[in-house]
Formats: structure tokens, sequence, C-alpha cells
């Protein structure tokens, strides 16, 4: 009898560690993003038109040499969203890297500002979750600064930066610059008064609403 038991315990012993741990569930990489593609700084829809919104891995294989380069941008889904800019995209993420994965809108929509505006176009996104995800398109604008020179002393020139160009008004006249700007924003440039020997720089913010031109006075 007590050989029996013994021999029952170290066949059970024996079956359990056979047996060892399940295996790991794999991770859930199905990533959802739905949203909608709207104007700037509102809720309504950009435009009517279906807009090409896709998904990417950008990451940096292993192997690669260097902090830099060698980077690797993957498609990983694309859709189209409908009349009201509303879109809806699942995919199987390669990973669960927080960081890698990104959402951009590819269609070029007229009178709304390009990349070289500075308004770039992607979106991170977690893979294997689902969220929820707002484009705001930035639209166009104009914006009309008018100078005038109401305190003339010779050899006065004003000079104004807006992004990487600068414009020089010389002298006691009046002048106009017509630029294009982002929409439904804040929109900063500056000015530099040389007068006297002396340089008076000036900062200034303008909202600009989208597709309207916004006229702003500059006396000095």
């Amino acid at each position: 009898m007590y050989r029996n038991v013994v021999f029952l315990l170290l066949l059970s012993s024996l079956l359990a560690a056979c047996k060892g741990e399940p295996p790991p569930v794999p991770p859930d990489l199905t990533t959802e993003v739905y949203g909608r593609v709207v104007l700037r700084d509102t809720e309504r829809k950009a435009t009517s038109q279906p807009l090409q919104i896709r998904a990417y891995r950008r990451y940096r294989p292993p192997n690669t040499g260097g902090l830099f380069g060698g980077e690797v941008t993957k498609l990983m889904g694309e859709t189209l969203t409908d009349t009201n800019g509303f879109f809806n995209m699942q995919f199987e993420a390669d990973d669960l890297r927080r960081f890698d994965y990104f959402i951009t809108m590819e269609t070029n929509i007229p009178n709304h500002a390009p990349q070289q505006l500075g308004f770039w176009n992607e979106y991170g996104i977690y893979p294997g979750e689902s969220q929820f995800k707002k484009i705001e398109i930035t639209p166009l604008a104009w914006l009309r600064i008018k100078t005038r020179n109401i305190d003339w002393y010779g050899g006065d020139r004003l000079t104004i930066y807006f992004g990487n160009s600068e414009y020089n008004i010389w002298g006691p006249v009046e002048r106009e610059l017509l630029l294009m700007v982002a929409g439904n924003y804040k929109n900063s440039f500056s000015s530099a008064l040389t007068r006297n020997g002396a340089i008076i720089a000036t900062n200034f913010q303008v909202y600009t609403p989208a597709f309207d031109t916004t006229d702003f006075l500059i006396e000095y």
C-alpha cells in the first residue's frame, strides 16, 4: 500500500513537471484609428471631397549604424474619408512600440496651407489600441500689412520679418505688403526700425480668419 502511494505521488509530480506553465498569450496588435478631418480651430469639415488617410510605421531596423539615417517608413494601412470628413481604419501592427506609428492626410486641398508654411501633418497613434484622432487642416488666409511713416527722420528704414522673408521700407512712404498666411491662426511676425542710429524691435501677433484678408497697420 505504501509503495502504491509513493508511486502515485511520483507520477503526479512527473505529470505536473511535464505540463509546465501555459504559453504566454500573444499581444493584440489590432490597431484602430477613427476620427474626422476638420478646418483648423473649428469642428467643421474641411471639405466634402474624399481625403486619403494613411498609417505608417517609421523605425530603424536592427544593426543600422549611427544615430541618424537608415530609417524605414512602412505603410500599415489606408482609407478615405466620407463626404463629412469622417474616417475609420484598422491594421495589424508589427509590435507595440508606442512612438513608431503615425497617420497623415495625403490629399492636396485647394486654398489650404501647404507644408512649406510649417504645418506638418503627422499625428502619432498607439499600436494595439482603438483611438480617436481629429486631423486639423490649416486653411489659407491673407495678411495685408500697411506701413505709414508719421515721424520721418532722414535715413529711416523699417524691416519687416515674416517667416524666412524680410521686407525693407525706406523713407517717408506708405507701403502695403500682401502675404499669404495660415488661416484660423495667430500669425507672428516682427519689425525693426532703424532710426537716427538706433534700432527699435517690435513683435506682433495677428489672428487671421480663414479665406479672408486681414488688414494690419504699422505706424512709426
